[in-house]
């Protein structure tokens, strides 16, 4: 199992803001790099337990189906958890925490690669891949909610 952790410091931001916009249906399109996501089915209401949305997107230029199921939702995060898509396994935690300054994101992501150990190789190419989304989101999410932008 592979473990990442990227945080994000939103000086001025309430964290009630910040969930606020992750909770909301727009967000996976803010979220998700142009050109990606080509649609979303499933449960497209506001963020709640068990909830199910299957992103049909394209990557590398190959067609994808990535089907999540958003779990473990309180004030402090929420989980979304891959249960069909090209992972092993996927788990990403959203964590909203307040600071003196405003607020803290901190995306948290255990996956693991599909035949693995063959699939070893691939794992420098994965990691660019993840932290290149990461660095996007995490400007989408700046740009967002931050009032100076």
């Amino acid at each position: 199992m592979h473990h990442l952790r990227f945080p994000l410091e939103l000086p001025g931001v309430p964290v009630a803001s910040l969930r606020a916009f992750h909770a909301s249906p727009e967000a996976l399109n803010a979220l998700t790099p142009a050109g990606t996501l080509v649609r979303v089915t499933g449960d497209l209401g506001p963020l709640h337990e068990g909830q199910r949305l299957v992103l049909h997107l394209r990557k590398f230029g190959l067609p994808m189906t990535w089907e999540a199921v958003n779990e473990d939702i309180s004030e402090s995060g929420f989980t979304d958890r891959m249960v069909r898509g090209p992972f092993r396994s996927w788990r990403h935690r959203h964590v909203f925490e307040a600071t003196p300054e405003g607020s803290r994101l901190v995306d948290e992501v255990a996956f693991q690669l599909p035949l693995w150990p063959l699939s070893a190789p691939a794992l420098p190419f994965v990691l660019m891949d993840i932290r290149k989304l990461f660095a996007f989101r995490h400007a989408a999410t700046r740009q967002a909610l931050d009032p100076s932008l």
